[in-house]
């Protein structure tokens, strides 16, 4: 292993050994760095490392500091940056953890969190002390149920839960109310629960591939939406307040158990592709539909 002393750098690599070296990396590249040690370093840059078996022993960070350990196969968190407190994204994505330590709430400057396409079956609560969270990727893991302290995470943009295995949705999630994105496809979800109706903000929500037999009349008040996808559930009827969101474009609706539609679907003037297939509605609904949606598109066979 190499040393480097006392030096201003613009690279970094695997097999050093760094001391008081003063790094100003391109904030927009992934390093992927293994077996180097660092010593009272700076990096004087934001940064995101993709380090493997290296080492860092009082270095400052003036920045963003990220740090990724995808698909490693790790069955641990990776202890070794416990004390990593500056810390403002992890990633963890495609490995082997069945769980987060409650260390993770110690790492209160995150911005960004994936530990997606994991094993992990429950949250600690102490996920609810990164209130600096914008980003929160959980998506394949093994969840059936979220702490109800995911809604002191009030600057949260992006929530995936694609994927996981819910019972239900806690009512804290109501408190999110700067999301703009939520995925819960594939989630096993057999109800929404009325709270959803307090994301105003949101500009995409995925519920396709769930159980949902109904919605709540507060998904009326989504009223950013573009695009919806409600297909592959088992939904019988939709609310009438379905006609408040005339901010919508597409509306998948396709694979359920609908025998009608609610006439304030009418509403939806922005609406240019409407997917009714494999329900119970007749063809002269269709026509009534067409009619009342006349710059849509509905695909029905």
């Amino acid at each position: 292993m190499k040393t480097v002393e006392n030096e201003s750098l613009q690279e970094i690599e695997s097999d050093t050994s760094y001391v008081c070296c003063a790094f100003y990396l391109d904030e927009n590249n992934l390093y992927y760095i293994e077996n180097s040690h660092f010593s009272d370093c700076s990096f004087r840059s934001s940064v995101a490392l993709n380090a493997s078996n290296c080492h860092f022993e009082n270095c400052g960070f003036s920045d963003e500091f990220e740090l990724h350990f995808d698909n490693r196969e790790l069955t641990a968190f990776p202890m070794e940056i416990k004390n990593f407190v500056d810390l403002t994204g992890l990633s963890l994505k495609q490995n082997l953890l069945k769980d987060l330590p409650a260390i993770i709430g110690n790492f209160t400057k995150m911005i960004t969190l994936d530990v997606s396409r994991n094993q992990i079956e429950k949250l600690p609560k102490e996920i609810g002390k990164l209130r600096n969270l914008t980003y929160l990727n959980l998506e394949h893991l093994k969840l059936s149920e979220l702490p109800g302290a995911i809604g002191n995470l009030t600057n949260l943009k992006e929530l995936d839960l694609h994927g996981n295995h819910f019972d239900r949705l806690p009512v804290e999630i109501e408190n999110l109310t700067n999301l703009s994105h939520l995925n819960l496809s594939n989630s096993n979800l057999r109800n929404l629960p009325r709270e959803i109706g307090n994301l105003r903000n949101l500009e995409e929500l995925e519920l396709h591939g769930n159980y949902l037999e109904t919605l709540p009349t507060e998904i009326g008040n989504l009223t950013n939406i573009p695009h919806l996808d409600l297909s592959n559930n088992n939904l019988k009827e939709l609310p009438a307040e379905i006609g408040n969101l005339t901010n919508l474009m597409t509306l998948d609706l396709s694979r359920n158990e609908l025998k009608e539609i609610p006439v304030e679907i009418g509403k939806l003037q922005k609406l240019h592709s409407l997917e009714l297939y494999m329900n119970s509605i007749t063809r002269s609904q269709v026509e009534w539909l067409q009619k009342l949606l006349p710059n849509c598109s509905i695909y029905f066979e």
